[in-house]
């Protein structure tokens, strides 16, 4: 049903063609058997499990994809102030925009 739901959310909001290429799930639940092919079939995108990478000494603590975001969205944001850049989407920044419709799809819910 979560599936159904954002796969919708994907499709109203203009994302789909950002997210052509596939989907990476991530979080403990993503390691559940036959998860990655139910998105798929939801989808109709290629699917697969994020497992963090580039973590030096720290994969065997965190190199799961229960960790995957957080480590993830850590690895971007020091990329980005090292390289001093920032990221838009039509006119506002892709952090701006990507959680105003989380917190807009959340309220919507909860």
């Amino acid at each position: 049903e979560m599936f159904e739901m954002l796969n919708h959310e994907i499709n109203v909001s203009g994302f789909r063609d950002i997210v052509s290429s596939g989907i990476a799930l991530t979080g403990g639940a993503s390691s559940l058997p036959g998860m990655a092919e139910l998105a798929e079939e939801i989808f109709q995108l290629p699917v697969r499990v994020g497992i963090p990478a580039n973590l030096g000494g720290l994969a065997d603590v965190v190199g799961s994809p229960m960790y995957a975001t957080s480590t993830g969205l850590i690895q971007y944001g020091m990329k980005s102030v090292k390289a001093g850049t920032t990221r838009e989407l039509e006119g506002r920044h892709l952090f701006d925009k990507i959680f105003s419709r989380m917190k807009d799809w959340a309220e919507e819910f909860f």
